[in-house]
């Protein structure tokens, strides 16, 4: 599934260099902006001297074994770092603390999301948490058809978790004699 992320968005690059080459031929200033930024390809040798610099200034990196995102939510949950600064919500299915979210924005404001605060405004558990995310979807699945948040929020609700939920669903697509309502 990520592999079709992946093949997307190289497309999706590949679009914004056409742009970006008639932005320029037309010498369209704010173009060229938006389709520069879409098109930086961040090779490895840029990785290195940016480690090389980190370490230069006396920092430790740290190579994430896979997402690094994930990574990052370690150390937020072992103490060794604030919060996670991400536009990925997958950091709060990982379990950080405190997502700082909105560095990418030069008109919205950075938004703390504590992930203690929303499980206790919801009033639902870590677990209940990651099954309505499941439900959904996320950049690797599709969510499912006629489910959306609020009606995966009810849904854990009621049913306490992904699994009885899907005994429901299977249950009530049997019995449906229209199409299946939920797929």
């Amino acid at each position: 599934m990520k592999m079709e992320l992946l093949q997307e968005r190289k497309k999706n690059k590949e679009i914004a260099t056409e742009k970006l080459e008639t932005a320029k031929e037309a010498d369209d200033e704010e173009a060229i902006r938006k389709y520069a930024t879409q098109t930086v390809r961040i090779t490895k040798q840029m990785v290195d001297d940016a480690k090389k610099l980190v370490k230069l200034l006396g920092l430790p990196v740290i190579d994430a074994p896979a997402e690094a995102e994930a990574q990052c939510v370690e150390l937020a949950k072992n103490g060794a770092c604030y919060g996670v600064v991400s536009e990925d919500m997958d950091c709060l299915t990982f379990g950080t603390p405190i997502l700082l979210n909105g560095f990418n924005s030069k008109d919205d404001p950075v938004v703390q999301i504590k992930l203690d605060e929303i499980l206790k405004g919801l009033d639902i558990s870590m677990p209940q948490f990651i099954d309505i995310c499941i439900l959904c979807g996320c950049d690797y699945t599709g969510s499912i058809q006629n489910i959306g948040p609020t009606k995966a929020l009810g849904f854990i609700k009621e049913y306490d978790t992904i699994e009885n939920l899907l005994e429901f669903l299977d249950e009530e697509n049997k019995n449906e004699k229209k199409k299946q309502k939920y797929v």
